[in-house]
This record gives structure tokens, C-alpha cells and sequence, in this order.
């Protein structure tokens, strides 16, 4: 029943992969230097940092900082936690870290989407995951949006987003209030939909209010995913791709200096939007950039983020028989290797890592490898299927690896600033599952919410769908130690 519903969903968000099917991907060939071969910022770069709280003279983390801890498993009873989409923020209470992660779409089958659960942390981390214990309930917090989680059209009509095409992906604490954003799966039509809303804890779940919603100018599309605590005091906003793909960012993205809602801010139809004023990093479709071979017109440069050319780039739909699949990126049998975003890549989460001699803006995700194509997941027209437990007609791949990239904060200073396109790669990227330790991780290979504990120096990673409990798959956390 959970798998059908998921996959429902899933072949629903795929559906707005079709939307605009030419161009893609931006290749920067940029140098990868190591830290005492960066020049120094400009003084005006410099003073941007300093505003931003981003610091220009720490190295950048690499895989080598990360130590993995072991893992942590999650409850079974009272919670469903099964093709949840990762969504998890934390808290310290006296002295221990409590875990809050949004539930699947139902809970226990009750249609109750996205209700939240607050864990504890287990303080006993296993390399083997079947050995770890699993982490205590604190609290069933249940429906905390208490109906603030919707949006209205152009006319003022009310869009009731309570159902299973609306997911909440990302949660973040903060000073009582726990901020969560959310998004219809299926936008094809590119509504510029309300995505933003808090829930003020107070003493529990009977005292609890929820506020909200808000909408950014920037649109849900590139800032209705994922939310982020920047060393500014301000929220940063992110999105990876979603149907109606054509607005989203191909390639991470980081906007930043949002004022934090409050009780008193204006929300609903009518109220001003939020403004992202600082751009640290955002790709663009890549309209018009690619032939029908999957080679670069003549002149153009890609405006999504390059990659490695790690897959198989296919001519023809799976679904329809016709040539008019895999526009969107390079085909790396014909450009020296080289490969660019697809539409089956996705980043999870993002956290900025401050540690007294380096630090980086953290993307977490997976990307498509072997052969991706658009069209059904059972054959790619080749014979091989998707791997994803998630699959649906659209964008598929035969494999996924998990992939995490590692921004210098200083060169996103320099975007701020005006002096950098943001079009630009991670200055670090690996798998962590190979350049860490190995991970238990779901069919995807994907990743979810984040958290740094800065007293104890450690990370918290959730992984999607990574344990099997039955019929169900439900996540883990990874906990590494991060030393800079």
C-alpha cells in the first residue's frame, strides 16, 4: 500500500521532467587547487564575508575531515517512518540530542501526512547498523501544521496541499520554533506556490501553534526544499529539481539573508513575499545549449553544473519510441567524458560546517549513474531497469551512486559580492559511501536533513529508505566526526 502510494507519487514527479526538454548543463572546467594555491579575496569580497559571517581564510573540509562513527536506527512501533522524504532537524535537551523527523505520508496508514516524531539520540553508534539500537520517542508531536500547510492560485481559490502529492522536505529548529518547507510534487504547471511555515512548540503538542505560510520572490521551485541556518543569522533557502523542472536550479543552490518568520510576520494571500537578497550559488536550465545529439551547440556554454560523465546517455523514450528523451544533459561518449547534471540527480540537504580551521557548505545527494533515460522503469530500451524503489515513467537510471559536494564559502562570498557567476562546482566532491567508509544505504543512494552538534564536533546525516523493516524501508542516521 505505502510502495503503491510512493511510486504513485513518484511517477507523478517524473511526469514534469517533460516540461521543456531541451539544453542542459553548465561545464565549467575549473581548476581544482588545493588551499594554499587559492588567492586571497579581494578587500570588498573580504568585507562581504565578514557581513555574511563567512570567513576567506579557512581551508575548505575534504573527505579526509569525516570519521564515521557508526549509525543509528530509528523506531519501528508507533511511527511510520517508510519512504519518508528525509526530512530532520535537532535539538539539546539537557545535554542530549533529540531528533525531529517528519513521518511518510501516512502514518500507521492514518492519513495524518507528514506528522512528526521526536527521537533521542542513542549515543551508541555501529558500523554494522543491524547492531546499533534504536532510538528511543520522546514525543509524537502529530500534525503540527494544523492546516497552515497549503497555498491558493491566481485567483485567491485555497489549494489544500494536506495530500499525498504535498511533501514536507526539510525541518529546521530554532529557538522554540520548528520551521518546516514543503511543495506539490506535481507543479508541472510552475505555481508560484506558499512553501514556508513554523510551528512555536510552546510546552507540547497541546500547546502548540502553527504560523504560516510564506512564499519567497525567488519561487518554490528554487527555494521550496530544503532549509538552512546561516552563520549570518539568517535563513538560507535551497530546491532541487521537482516537476516543472525547467524553473529549478540544475545543480545545487543557495540563497540566503531571509529574515526568520515570526508570530507577528504577515503570512497567507496578500502578504509581502520573502526576499532572498545574497545568491551564493544557483544553475540555470540549459535552454537551447545542447544539439539533439546530446553535444554542445557551437558558442554555448552549459548553465547547469558539470559532472562526471558516469553514465549512459540514451536518443530515444523508453515510453514513447521517439527521439525525444535525454535533452537535458551531455551525452560524455562525445565530449571528452565529460558529463552535466541530469534529470534523475538530486541533492537531499545542505548544512554550512564551521570548524576552527575549516569549514564548507555541505549538498548531499545521489546521482544516476549506468544508463539513464526518460521513459518506463522497467527497460531503458536496452534491457536494463531503474534501481530506484521509487521508480515511475520519467527520468530513471540503472544505478545510483551517493554523492556529497563541498562549497568554499568564500568563493560564495565572492557571488554575493557581484564578482563570481554562480554558476560554479563544488570545490570538493566524493562518494562517502567509498572515500569515508562504507554505508548502508537505500536503493537511491540518497540522503535526507542534517545536523552539527559544534560541542561534540559531530554530523548527523539521515540516509533514505536505508533499512529494510519487513515490507517497509525506512531511514538511518550516519554519524561522522568532523575534525578541521
Amino acid at each position: 500500500m505505502k510502495s503503491k502510494n510512493f511510486s504513485s507519487f513518484g511517477r507523478r514527479r517524473f511526469l514534469g521532467a517533460m516540461a521543456g526538454a531541451v539544453g542542459l548543463t553548465h561545464v565549467l572546467d575549473e581548476v581544482r587547487l588545493s588551499a594554499s594555491q587559492i588567492p586571497s579575496a579581494p578587500a570588498n569580497v573580504r568585507l562581504v564575508s565578514d557581513a555574511l559571517g563567512l570567513s576567506s581564510e579557512k581551508a575548505v573540509l575534504t573527505a579526509a575531515d569525516f570519521s564515521y562513527m557508526g549509525a543509528m536506527r530509528l523506531p519501528t512501533e508507533s511511527v511510520d517512518l517508510s519512504f519518508s522524504y528525509g526530512a530532520m532537524t535537532a535539538r539539546k535537551v539537557n545535554g542530549r540530542l533529540h531528533f525531529f523527523l517528519a513521518q511518510s505520508i501516512t502514518t500507521n496508514f492514518t492519513p495524518t501526512p507528514h506528522a512528526v516524531v521526536e527521537v533521542a539520540d542513542t549515543g551508541d553508534y555501529r558500523t554494522n547498523y543491524l547492531d546499533a539500537p534504536r532510538a528511543p520517542i520522546v514525543q509524537n508531536w502529530g500534525d503540527i501544521y494544523q492546516g497552515k500547510r497549503l497555498s491558493w492560485d491566481s485567483s485567491g481559490g485555497v489549494i489544500n496541499l494536506n495530500s499525498s502529492q504535498a511533501m514536507v522536505t526539510s525541518l529546521l529548529y530554532r529557538d522554540g520554533r520548528l520551521y518546516w518547507s514543503y511543495y506539490d510534487g506535481y507543479n508541472v504547471a510552475g505555481r508560484r506556490d506558499w512553501h514556508l511555515g513554523f510551528t512555536a512548540l510552546n510546552g507540547g503538542p497541546s500547546s502548540m501553534q502553527a504560523y504560516g505560510p510564506w512564499r519567497t520572490i525567488d519561487g518554490v521551485h528554487k527555494l521550496g526544499h530544503y532549509c538552512v541556518a546561516l552563520p549570518d543569522g539568517s535563513l538560507g533557502l535551497s530546491a532541487s529539481l521537482s516537476s516543472g523542472n525547467v524553473q529549478s536550479s540544475w545543480g545545487p543552490i543557495l540563497k540566503g539573508g531571509v529574515s526568520y518568520p515570526t508570530e507577528t510576520t504577515r503570512a497567507g494571500v496578500g502578504s509581502p513575499d520573502l526576499a532572498a537578497p545574497h545568491t551564493y550559488v544557483e544553475h540555470g536550465y540549459p535552454t537551447g545549449d545542447l544539439n539533439d545529439d546530446g553535444t554542445l551547440v557551437s558558442g554555448r556554454t552549459l548553465k547547469s553544473m558539470a559532472r562526471e560523465g558516469d553514465y549512459v546517455w540514451h536518443s530515444i523514450s523508453s515510453s514513447s519510441g521517439q527521439a525525444n528523451a535525454s535533452r537535458n544533459y551531455l551525452d560524455p561518449v562525445k565530449n571528452g567524458g565529460r558529463g552535466s547534471w541530469t534529470d534523475i540527480d538530486y541533492f537531499n540537504g545542505l548544512i554550512y560546517l564551521n570548524l576552527p580551521n575549516k569549514h564548507g557548505v555541505l549538498f548531499v545527494g545521489s546521482m544516476g549513474t549506468g544508463h539513464t533515460w526518460y521513459g518506463r522503469p522497467d527497460d531503458c530500451g536496452h534491457g536494463f531497469s531503474s534501481a530506484s524503489l521509487t521508480s515511475g515513467t520519467g527520468p530513471n537510471a540503472s544505478s545510483f551512486r551517493s554523492w556529497w559536494g563541498v562549497y568554499d564559502p568564500a568563493k560564495m562570498a565572492a557571488v554575493a559580492a557581484g564578482q563570481r557567476n554562480p554558476t560554479f562546482p563544488p570545490d570538493v566532491q566524493f562518494d562517502p559511501s567509498r572515500a569515508i567508509a562504507p554505508l548502508k544505504l537505500g536503493a537511491g543512494r540518497s540522503f535526507g536533513g542534517m545536523h552539527f552538534d559544534s560541542e561534540t564536533s559531530m554530523l548527523y546525516v539521515l540516509s533514505r529508505e536505508a533499512e529494510q523493516v519487513g515490507l517497509m524501508y525506512i531511514p538511518l542516521i550516519h554519524v561522522f566526526r568532523v575534525v578541521g
